[in-house]
């Protein structure tokens, strides 16, 4: 069966763990993306499953360095615009204890990446005050190659993220990123 290209958008990361603005511009620390079963619409478990050989493979591969971070994701039919451009990736690493990729997320000094940044400072000083907080969190658009399955009821695992088009921030990440 010949092999078709498609792209995914998989909610996938959690809100910025700490922020630093010592460089001038802000920079927070993140988590691009966890293995393990990535949750649905209305949070019941999907049928796809990301395993950690996979984001390793990626990481090592430079994939989730110098990546545009937007704000949403474009709408069916779109392409990202340069609008909702609010950053870019500028590092990541395996984190073998929580099984995900993390890194740092740059932001630019613009009106729209102002605004991400007032929300997360905002959720991040209430979220330590221990208030409640949005599920706000990262979303990985990218373009899998799948495992082959014995039947359709197997889950669909991830062998292979051939390319990484962008990190977005977006409401309800489906890959259990916290």
């Amino acid at each position: 069966m010949p092999e078709t290209d498609e792209r995914l958008v998989l909610q996938v990361g959690s809100l910025a763990l700490r922020s630093s603005a010592g460089s001038g511009r802000r920079e927070y620390q993140v988590r691009f993306i966890r293995a393990g079963r990535v949750r649905a619409q209305g949070n019941p478990p999907s049928n796809i499953e990301i395993p950690a050989e996979p984001i390793k493979e990626a990481l090592a591969a430079g994939k989730f360095v110098g990546l545009a971070v937007f704000l949403d994701h474009s709408g069916w039919f779109e392409y990202p615009s340069l609008k909702n451009l609010v950053g870019v990736t500028v590092s990541a690493e395996w984190n073998a204890a929580e099984q995900s990729a993390d890194g740092v997320i740059r932001f630019y000094d613009s009106e729209v990446a102002n605004i991400a940044i007032d929300l997360l400072d905002g959720m991040l000083a209430d979220q330590a005050q221990g208030l409640a907080v949005p599920d706000i969190g990262l979303s990985l658009v990218f373009w899998p190659r799948w495992a082959p399955r014995d039947n359709d009821d197997d889950p669909r695992r991830l062998a292979e993220m051939k390319h990484i088009e962008s990190v977005d921030w977006g409401f309800e990440p489906g890959a259990d990123g916290r």
